[in-house]
């Protein structure tokens, strides 16, 4: 009985503890999605294409966990756009030169405009 009793408070524990995470996740959904804009502000002011590739690097992980928040927000369409972004951001720091660059960066703050469009629909 014991036993029993100590695998279901285990077992209530990790389910609140996901829940909680979760909650903090989407909590943490309008922090991520500011870094992504500060950092794409200064991609595009910069000039350096290594510079510029380092933000995309910054960018796509802020992004990252933007996706992941939106996820647990149950933002869908959100989510799914912000992987779009992700995806364009990566294919911008796989780019041979400045303007194949700007020409992917572009289409991955298009993206990221569309999720937070997206968001004013969520749930």
């Amino acid at each position: 009985m014991v036993r029993g009793t100590r695998q279901s408070l285990l077992a209530l524990t990790a389910v609140l503890m996901a829940s909680t995470a979760q909650a903090q996740s989407c909590d943490q959904l309008p922090t991520y999605l500011d870094d992504a804009r500060l950092t794409f502000g200064e991609v595009r002011d910069d000039v350096d294409i290594d510079r510029a590739m380092a933000l995309a690097r910054q960018v796509r992980g802020e992004l990252g966990y933007a996706a992941s928040a939106a996820l647990s927000c149950r933002c869908q369409r959100t989510y799914l756009q912000l992987m779009t972004a992700t995806a364009r951001a990566r294919q911008a720091e796989d780019s041979a030169n400045m303007s194949e660059f700007m020409a992917q960066f572009n289409l991955s703050i298009l993206a990221y405009n569309e999720a937070l469009a997206a968001l004013r629909n969520c749930p």
